[in-house]
Parts: structure tokens; C-alpha cells; sequence
């Protein structure tokens, strides 16, 4: 009895294992999403947080100086990240000090479905 219990949990790891490999090498453009419409969102995500107009935002400004400290840039990650149904890792904003950099990795992210959310990916764009 143990064995076989053994044995199907080995299979199920085993099929698990092979659906995550299929997510990841399955490359998709995310929906055809443009560069200046992710910066839309990111606008209007930080003209929510910091409650002021921030359509002049542009990709070579510093996170910092258009007004977010780091629990506002927190805050900016996770609206980009519910406004686009991603999961953005932690260890891919590293580094990230500006709006430009911020919009690579969401790039990165949006057309890999490994890192959208469960829902994003049962009803894909």
C-alpha cells in the first residue's frame, strides 16, 4: 500500500514538474500590449498612490523623484501587478530606479505566462 501511495505522489510531482516546464518555455506576446500603455497604467497607478496628476511621468524618471519612497513603490508593483494580472518576483526589482526599469520587467513579465496570475491564465488576452 505504501508503494503505491509512493508511487502516485512520484506521478503527480512528475506531472506537476512537466506542466510548470510547459508554462515556462510557452512564450506569448501577453495580450499585444504596447510599451506606452503599460506607461499608462503605471501613470494612473501613481497618480492613485501619490494623489496627484502624474501624466508627465516619462521612463527616464527616477521612482524617487516623481514622489514614491519604498512602501509607495511597493504599492506601485502591486497596482501594476493587479491592473495586469501578473506576479512580478521580487529578485527582478532589483535595481529598479527608475520608470523605464519598472516597465522592462513588466515587460518581461507580461509576455511570459509563467509569472501571470492563476486567473490571467484560465481566460488569457
Amino acid at each position: 500500500m505504501e508503494t503505491q501511495r509512493t508511487t502516485e505522489e512520484g506521478f503527480l510531482s512528475c506531472l506537476t514538474w512537466m506542466n510548470s516546464v510547459a508554462i515556462f518555455n510557452h512564450q506569448t506576446d501577453g495580450g499585444g500590449m504596447t510599451r506606452p500603455e503599460f506607461l499608462k497604467h503605471l501613470r494612473e497607478a501613481c497618480a492613485e498612490i501619490l494623489e496627484k496628476d502624474c501624466s508627465q511621468v516619462n521612463e527616464r524618471d527616477e521612482l524617487t523623484n516623481i514622489g514614491l519612497d519604498s512602501m509607495g513603490c511597493i504599492d506601485l508593483v502591486t497596482s501594476m501587478e493587479q491592473r495586469l494580472g501578473l506576479l512580478i518576483p521580487d529578485g527582478f526589482l532589483e535595481g529598479v530606479k527608475t520608470v523605464g526599469h519598472l516597465l522592462d520587467v513588466v515587460e518581461k513579465c507580461d509576455g511570459n505566462p509563467t509569472y501571470w496570475t492563476p486567473d490571467r491564465r484560465a481566460s488569457p488576452p
